[in-house]
């Protein structure tokens, strides 16, 4: 089973999410040094819609400063949701915050997908029992991706 390994990243500044297509690392250390993508889907690009974000990984930006580029790893899983755009259901990244059901329960979950001890689960953000559960959980029917931390910060407040 080939497992894929993509990325794509948060542009603090611009406020952009791209598609992360290259990144380059130290020949001496090995550490992350540079990223770059192209959204070819932009509708505000003059360029058919090709426009190119990244740089160097260590810029800082904000008040506070902070990093300028978050970057987000796939998961390798896609959400239940089936559409036009989306025939295969929508792919989930690290960042995302997504709807599931308790099986038993009916009680809808709200959940943000993050990287914890070598793996990925969702951090449950509504309910009385908010706690951390395996994105993989067999309790809950079917993920949908509904917005992400960065587009949807209104998505994180908690629901009780």
């Amino acid at each position: 089973m080939v497992r894929t390994i993509k990325f794509r990243a948060w542009d603090r500044k611009r406020g952009v999410m791209f598609p992360v297509h290259s990144m380059n690392f130290g020949k001496i250390d090995n550490e992350l040094k540079y990223i770059s993508g192209v959204d070819i889907h932009d509708k505000d690009s003059r360029f058919d819609g090709d426009v190119f974000y990244g740089g160097s990984i260590d810029k800082m930006t904000g008040t506070p400063l902070q990093p300028r580029f978050e970057l987000m790893q796939f998961t390798g899983l896609r959400d239940s949701k089936r559409t036009e755009k989306y025939p295969e259901g929508q792919e989930i990244y690290e960042g995302d915050v997504v709807r599931g059901r308790w099986l038993n329960e009916g009680e809808d979950l709200l959940g943000v997908v993050v990287f914890h001890d070598a793996g990925f689960i969702v951090k449950r953000i509504n309910g009385p029992d908010k706690d951390k559960w395996d994105l993989l959980h067999t309790s809950v029917d079917g993920y949908k991706v509904i917005g992400n931390i960065h587009d949807n910060p209104d998505l994180l407040e908690t629901v009780e």
